[in-house]
């Protein structure tokens, strides 16, 4: 990747941070990244393009963290429980990654082209946890769904300020569901 593409990249990914995606706008990257508006055009083509590239950038480093954190586990309910439970940390507390999937989806009801995007982004994160990438062996693949909808739900729950306590009883309850079924 370009070292200015990298450098749009960050000034979006430090933009969202800041201000969150709804704010998020092109000059204001422009003038983060220190580069002309129109090579941000010229790279990403769309604000929502800009916002997907960024999106997956942070899903690259999750699993690069993630991966790091499997290594040496072999048995494949040990790597699913360990994959849930990072996932699960970066939910209760917030990660820039959750807070961009989600602001992406609350705007992508009102704009189509961000509604494309949340869904590839979506499909991406069940792929990389049924998939090769992570190789968790699921034995029926529509874990990985109830896994994203649970860890979803953990997030909103997070952002709506549920207690950690009830957060964490349904957590429980999850992983002894995934264990029953795996």
């Amino acid at each position: 990747m370009s070292e200015v593409k990298t450098k749009i990249i960050q000034a979006t990914l430090d933009s969202i941070a800041e201000l969150g995606a709804s704010q998020l706008s092109l000059r204001d990257i422009s003038a983060r990244a220190s580069v002309a508006l129109s090579q941000i055009h010229y790279h990403f083509q769309s604000k929502e393009n800009l916002i997907a590239v960024a999106a997956n950038t942070l899903i690259d480093q999750l699993v690069e963290e993630l991966l790091a954190e499997l290594e040496g586990i072999q048995d494949p309910l040990d790597r699913t429980i360990r994959t849930i439970d990072f996932i699960y940390q970066k939910q209760i507390t917030k990660s820039p990654f959750v807070r961009i999937y989600f602001e992406l989806a609350i705007m992508s009801f009102s704009n189509p082209l961000l509604k494309d995007h949340v869904k590839q982004i979506h499909q991406r994160v069940i792929d990389c946890m049924t998939g090769k990438e992570i190789s968790l062996s699921l034995r029926h693949p529509e874990l990985g769904i109830y896994m994203s909808i649970f860890l979803d739900g953990v997030a909103f729950q997070t952002f709506h300020e549920t207690s950690p306590e009830e957060i964490n009883f349904s957590y429980q309850l999850f992983l002894e569901t995934i264990k029953k079924h795996f």
